[in-house]
């Protein structure tokens, strides 16, 4: 079944109850109009995933969950208002780019990145631009081709990287680095063409997906040689 205005409503009045008590009255909805969709949604997108990456985890245990760990977080909330899938590589000692996709008041979101980018696999990116990777040029030549995703990650105020192209230093001076696609097309949002959609989009970042991997593997190499 697809998402839809019940799937938005819950959250958005789960997150203003923001109470355990509305939330285990409310639990059947959650279940229904949220869990069920996009458990459904990643069964259609396995198949898709595992021909960007055979090693890419795509299971319901992807779905984040929507109460909060709030222990170490100003915000006391103890639900979220927005819920997302992440689908990466198996669980390791440290941040994995993956391919998500999110629901929330607003629209919905997807792309490509990390929840936060290790400083060391940045610089590996980095070297890669530096050195006239082919796995960069092949990247930014991917995402130049598309029209539905945008590069992000926030700028230095000053470009570091004076000798480089514009393009490249459009990458060089990033703290981070992700893709993503903002959509308020609920008409999509709300049918079942949501994961065509999809399936058409995620494949256009397998080159910048491949480009994150790589610097990854790395990074982690040069870190048990390290210790």
């Amino acid at each position: 079944m697809p998402f839809s205005q019940k799937s938005l409503d819950f959250l958005f009045e789960n997150r203003l109850n923001d109470s355990r008590v509305w939330y285990n009255e409310n639990k059947h909805i959650y279940k229904e109009h949220v869990t069920k969709p996009f458990t459904e949604l990643l069964a259609e997108l396995a198949p898709m995933f595992d021909g960007i990456d055979e090693k890419l985890v795509c299971a319901p245990k992807c779905i984040c969950r929507v109460n909060r760990d709030c222990r170490f977080s100003k915000d006391k909330s103890l639900y979220r208002d927005h819920i997302w899938f992440s689908v990466k590589r198996p669980k390791t000692d440290h941040s994995m780019p993956e391919f998500y996709f999110c629901i929330e008041q607003g629209g919905f979101s997807y792309g490509c990145g990390y929840y936060a980018m290790p400083k060391k696999n940045l610089d590996e990116v980095r070297e890669l631009i530096l050195s006239g990777s082919r796995l960069y040029k092949d990247a930014a030549a991917s995402l130049e081709n598309q029209s539905v995703f945008e590069l992000g990650g926030e700028m230095y105020k000053r470009n570091h990287y004076p000798d480089s192209s514009e393009k490249d230093a459009l990458w060089l001076n990033r703290k981070s680095l992700y893709v993503n696609c903002q959509s308020s097309d609920y008409e999509l949002l709300f049918s079942d063409r949501l994961a065509d959609k999809l399936k058409e989009d995620f494949p256009k970042l397998k080159e910048f997906y491949r480009l994150l991997v790589t610097a990854d593997e790395i990074a982690a190499e040069k870190r048990f040689y390290h210790f």
